[in-house]
């Protein structure tokens, strides 16, 4: 078979009917290899979409001082991971303090004591986790519908008042079980649209270095939460769990902050017809002139990336479990992976640390 008969049959292919893929599949010999057409594409399956014919224009060389301009920028966004790492280091701390048992369980008087049920223990502490999957479901839409930068303002002031809710319960358990959801909820959203957001901002050669920021700032905010739990362990009042949930405004204030001082997503902007805006985003942070040719490489293949996306059409949550693509492979192997790590117990050692310490201490 010719090669302008295997073209033109081609086109008829993706712009014709069903008989018309047919056909091509009858004529065909067996060494033609014939793309089965698909309804929908899932945006893991646009990678062969989105490449362009046209040659990438290296990037530029980066210097130290470029290094230290992209990670400040993206310091702030990262820090949205310190918001779940924080709570989890906080909570294991002050989840046993006297003060906190005082306010929130129950008093024995066999002991003379004041003691945290099993099921309130296990509320307190699992509601929070609950409230980030479901934050991490709900909230995101809210970056494609504002923007990434005031979709991460609006979920941190979402975790800002479930502090306060929970900094305010005193005697009242299912008040502060109110303001960890909520808080949750936050922490939730920031760990969608804080990666989100890097991933758009951070240049195609540190993109690995910049994104794996936000997992350092989850660690980084369970060791810093130990360590002010720590030393809060000395006072007698409400400050002993008040002050650790307190400094949390502190981190809120600096993501808020930052959200100011950096560009909006490129691919945000170019989605919403703003290109002019995308291609400054995209110059401020290559530290390049807007007319540079890496600038103008750069908008061509995010508008290009965007079509490609626009083709496919709109994805919906069935297409989850479609067989026809590899998204239900990958949602398997993701669920998978995420399923053995919980199962390692490592969430149950960072919340519930001096538990098991005692028990371990006590045997």
């Amino acid at each position: 078979m010719s090669t302008e008969n295997v073209t033109n049959s081609q086109t008829s292919t993706i712009g014709g009917s069903a008989q018309d893929v047919g056909n091509f599949i009858e004529t065909s010999s067996p060494d033609t290899e014939v793309a089965t057409p698909v309804g929908k594409a899932s945006f893991l399956d646009m990678e062969d979409m989105e490449r362009s014919p046209q040659v990438e224009i290296e990037a530029p060389k980066r210097s130290l001082a470029y290094w230290a301009f992209i990670i400040s920028l993206c310091f702030p966004i990262a820090l949205g991971g310190l918001l779940p790492g924080w709570d989890s280091g906080i909570t294991a701390g002050f989840i046993n303090m006297p003060n906190f048992k005082e306010n929130f369980g129950s008093y024995s008087h066999s002991t003379g004591e004041y003691y945290l049920s099993n099921v309130r223990m296990g509320l307190l502490v699992a509601i929070f986790s609950v409230g980030c999957a479901l934050g991490g479901i709900l909230l995101a839409k809210l970056g494609d519908i504002f923007g990434r930068r005031l979709a991460i303002m609006m979920v941190v002031l979402i975790y800002v008042v479930g502090a306060i809710i929970q900094i305010s319960a005193t005697g009242k358990w299912y008040q502060y079980f109110v303001g960890k959801i909520i808080y949750g909820l936050g922490c939730g959203g920031c760990s969608v649209l804080c990666p989100m957001l890097l991933s758009e901002i951070a240049p195609k050669d540190l993109r690995g270095a910049l994104i794996s920021m936000y997992q350092l700032m989850v660690t980084f905010g369970i060791f810093l939460g130990y360590c002010v739990v720590y030393n809060t362990r000395h006072y007698d009042s409400t400050a002993q769990w008040r002050v650790p949930l307190g400094l949390c405004f502190a981190w809120a204030i600096i993501i808020c902050v930052g959200m100011f001082l950096i560009p909006e997503s490129p691919r945000y902007l170019a989605q919403c017809g703003r290109v002019e805006e995308a291609r400054r985003a995209v110059a401020r942070l290559s530290r390049l002139p807007v007319d540079d040719k890496f600038v103008e490489n750069e908008i061509d293949l995010i508008l290009e990336g965007i079509e490609s996306q626009k083709k496919a059409g709109e994805a919906s949550f069935k297409d989850l479990f479609s067989i026809k693509t590899k998204v239900l492979q990958r949602l398997i192997t993701g669920i998978l992976v995420q399923t053995f790590l919980q199962l390692t117990g490592e969430n149950y050692f960072f919340f519930l640390r001096d538990n098991y310490i005692q028990i371990c201490w006590s045997h």
